[in-house]
């Protein structure tokens, strides 16, 4: 926590502000809305392997609120305080067990409880030594997704592993290892419950107790961080909201922690750590985009300044981009080939920028659908698809499969998942092929036949793009929907 009096920056100082003034300030810029807000944040994701800090982080700056991270950090502490209660209530009866263990000579719970000293010993001397380094250095943009990144790479990682030991057969060398990946999780974007989730899985522990000795060895770490901070407001080295926002902020954090506790421990068989590392992967990616303004592609006039500076190469690019994910969500490739369309001025450039756009949408296609036919069996088990899951998926590509192929070109973000599905189901490659060619060809010369034979309405053109196209994906997927609906109709 910070060890200097917070100071306000000075564009929203008058000259002459009184020390209350600054008190007062910091209160005017913290909402109640705000603090309920970050504390559902807070509580929500402290305990789903996501970061908990990383997204408070995100969520700060995107608020734009007119702290130093210092502060900001103290003030997310205090949230913290909520998910400290909660797990308290949680795990009621087992730190009851741990304090009267020496009374009632309980040696497991006494050997937990000497665990969870040990886990907590390389994170409680990085806080120490370290917390400000970690406050200030890595909590911008760029940084925070990186570290987001990287926490979704550990995740996806530790699901290879399969073990099934029991929290009972911890070893105090592997409680230390934990504790050390714990340590880690101090810094901003790197998800503490995932990173001890992991490490439990790699020292050998089944999903189920890694999971509840991440939650336990949280508990001294959080209780420190919160004491810490109580010490410096009473010292008055800190200036935090009034007493009502931080409570609204405390009581919002408890119960989404209570909830999230609840969540992880009642699925904890069910739910893959593959689909938080993918969330991971999606966030990291997105708030990089934001970071360098990918949303800057969304405008017209950049799309038309890369059209007409570099041609069929730029239309390629988008194409394939569009094909995939999570980069699908900042290609304009709609754009791109609506513009290129008002742009032909002869055959020659017309078949250029067909041929490129062609070749982008097959080359993403074709990625997709054999990363389906080599990895989709054993990602579908990773996620714990049941077979009767994926014998449905079969059953509804063999009777749709055509169908989907072809209306999947005309939608980004549909066309990889269209064709992993496909591969994954083994769809025969001739069919697929002539299905994905036919509808990019259809899609490609209707965009850009539309942009060059509405080249003059070409401003009006694109501004329904957009809704069409989200008209389109929700369309698509209730089609999608009243299918499966019939298949299981008819199988019953």
């Amino acid at each position: 926590m910070p060890s200097a009096r917070f100071e306000v920056p000075k564009k929203y100082l008058a000259h002459g502000t009184s020390h209350m003034a600054l008190h007062l300030g910091y209160h005017s810029f913290i909402t109640l809305l705000h603090s309920l807000f970050l504390g559902l944040l807070q509580g929500l994701t402290e305990f789903l392997p996501i970061s908990s800090s990383g997204h408070l982080a995100i969520a700060e700056a995107f608020l734009d609120l007119p702290f130093g991270p210092r502060e900001l950090q103290s003030f997310d502490v205090v949230l913290h305080g909520g998910s400290l209660l909660a797990l308290f209530l949680a795990y009621f009866s087992v730190w009851q067990k741990m304090l009267l263990s020496p009374f009632t000579k309980d040696k497991a719970s006494q050997r937990l409880f000497l665990l969870l000293i040990l886990a907590t010993i390389p994170a409680g001397l990085a806080g120490f030594f370290l917390e400000d380094i970690f406050a200030d250095y890595f909590r911008s943009l760029p940084s925070l997704a990186i570290q987001l990144i990287l926490s979704g790479g550990i995740l996806f990682l530790a699901e290879r592993f399969q073990p099934s030991g029991a929290l009972s057969s911890l070893k105090p060398l592997q409680a230390l290892l934990v504790g050390a990946a714990q340590a880690f999780a101090l810094v901003p974007g790197l998800s503490r419950s995932g990173l001890t989730i992991s490490a439990g899985r790699a020292v050998g522990l089944s999903r189920e107790d890694a999971i509840q000795f991440s939650f336990l060895a949280a508990f001294p770490i959080i209780a420190g961080a919160v004491l810490l901070t109580g010490v410096r407001i009473a010292q008055g080295s800190v200036l935090l909201p009034s007493m009502e926002i931080l409570s609204v902020g405390f009581v919002a954090s408890l119960l989404s922690s209570l909830a999230a506790i609840i969540l992880l421990k009642r699925f904890a068989s069910r739910i893959s750590m593959t689909w938080f590392a993918a969330y991971l992967f999606l966030i990291g990616l997105g708030v990089l985009g934001y970071y360098v303004h990918l949303e800057r592609l969304g405008n017209p006039a950049t799309v038309q300044l890369f059209v007409e500076r570099y041609g069929a190469a730029v239309l390629f690019l988008f194409a394939f981009v569009e094909t995939v994910p999570p980069l699908s969500f900042f290609s304009p490739g709609i754009l791109a080939l609506l513009i290129g369309g008002a742009l032909i001025q002869s055959p020659l450039i017309a078949v250029l920028f067909f041929a490129a756009a062609m070749l982008g949408v097959i080359l993403g296609n074709l990625l997709f659908y054999y990363l389906g036919r080599r990895y989709g069996r054993g990602w579908a088990v990773n996620v714990h698809m049941t077979e009767k899951q994926l014998a449905s998926a079969e059953l509804f590509m063999r009777r749709f499969g055509v169908i989907s192929v072809l209306l999947g070109q005309c939608v980004g973000t549909l066309r990889p998942v269209v064709s992993f599905v496909a591969g994954t189901v083994r769809m025969s490659p001739l069919r697929y092929y002539t299905c994905m060619l036919l509808g990019a060809a259809v899609f490609i010369v209707f965009l850009l036949g539309s942009g060059y034979v509405l080249r003059q309405q070409i401003q009006l053109l694109l501004s329904i793009v957009g809704i069409a196209g989200t008209a389109f994906v929700v369309i698509a997927i209730f089609v999608i929907w009243i299918m499966q609906r019939k298949i299981k109709k008819n199988r019953s």
